[in-house]
């Protein structure tokens, strides 16, 4: 988690600032694992009143520090590799939850595979997020465009956005001209 949280820091950034202009006040969100989503985490608006879901310590510490959030942790054996939990009392818990936008990750996103991570321990988490959400946002940095991973969770067309930091390369963006993509590129210095 460290050595990947230190890759791709400013597009990974700037595609959570961006999707981070979808959260309203008193939004109910799910936020993934991962180095990407603590970017997320960190760039909500520090009073804005919100509920948020999530699994993992990275996440749940940055929310922990903010006065407005109620913050619901789901627990169940811990998993170092993305420092998240899994337990199927924490999935019965999440379906339950009336959660109306999902903010999820990917470590590969193919056009024609869809969207995929390296812990098969995420994917029934990933995907009990997406069908208790009204709106699914998939939030990546470039470097994650074209590649798969070995556990796929999601085909792209179940993503109402999609966003994406960094400027690909035109042939890459051509491959995935089908999708709702948002580009968002960090300000020049």
């Amino acid at each position: 988690l460290d050595v990947a949280g230190d890759q791709h820091a400013a597009h990974k950034r700037v595609a959570c600032q961006r999707a981070a202009k979808w959260v309203q006040a008193h939004d109910s969100l799910f936020i993934d694992c991962g180095t990407t989503m603590a970017h997320f985490a960190e760039a909500l608006p520090p009073d804005m009143p919100l509920s948020v879901v999530c699994y993992s310590t990275n996440i749940a510490s940055i929310l922990s520090r903010r006065p407005n959030t109620q913050l619901m942790l789901l627990g169940g054996l811990y998993h170092p590799s993305s420092a998240s939990f899994l337990s199927d009392e924490g999935l019965q818990y999440l379906n339950r939850l009336g959660v109306n936008k999902a903010f999820l990750s990917a470590g590969g996103v193919d056009p024609l595979r869809g969207a995929s991570c390296s812990n098969f321990h995420e994917v029934p988490v990933k995907q009990a997020a997406m069908r208790s959400a009204s709106q699914t946002f998939l939030v990546v940095d470039e470097s994650k465009l074209g590649l798969l991973r070995p556990a796929f969770f999601s085909p792209l067309d179940a993503f109402g956005h999609i966003v994406v930091g960094g400027a690909p390369a035109a042939g890459l963006r051509k491959q995935f001209k089908d999708f709702s993509m948002v580009f968002a590129q960090p300000a020049a210095d």
